[in-house]
């Protein structure tokens, strides 16, 4: 009979230990891909974010640009693709002179236009609020604002 050398029959791993080794590098894939998800959905929600804050901002430098006198007289009336009081779905064409982003469709823009006094200065309130519609409709409403005062 042949004798079996002990230091031969231990140089390998058992069972238990692949197994461990296994689910010890299972988890941190897992943990890994979590990580890499986690981040990848954050970076969309911002990038969102962001495109509805250009939108608002957009349509807020239109009219500073128009001035007091050009949307005084302007309560019920509205520009090309700039409609008043009215949820409008945002347009990606071209067609009006600015480039939007590719998913500036997934917006819908209102535009309030408030007349103000105060101490004898007149001016105009302009709100705009700009939410998401679909997919990322949980990011809320995005709002920003200005005073276009007359000279």
């Amino acid at each position: 009979m042949k004798r079996f050398n002990n230091k031969r029959l231990k140089s390998g791993f058992s069972l238990i230990e692949a197994l461990i080794g296994i689910l010890i590098i299972g988890v941190v894939g897992i943990s890994v891909f979590m990580l890499i998800s986690t981040s990848n959905r954050t970076n969309l929600a911002d990038y969102y974010r962001m495109t509805g804050e250009s939108i608002a901002k957009e349509a807020i430098e239109v009219f500073q640009c128009l001035g007091y006198e050009e949307i005084s007289g302007r309560k019920n009336t509205t520009l090309a693709g700039y409609a008043l009081d009215v949820w409008q779905p945002v347009e990606v064409s071209i067609k009006d002179g600015i480039k939007r982003s590719e998913n500036s469709s997934a917006f819908l823009r209102k535009i309030v236009l408030e007349p103000v006094e105060n101490d004898g200065i007149m001016g105009v309130l302009v709100k705009v609020e700009v939410k998401s519609k679909g997919f990322f409709s949980g990011l809320g409403k995005i709002e920003a604002k200005t005073m276009v005062i007359k000279k």
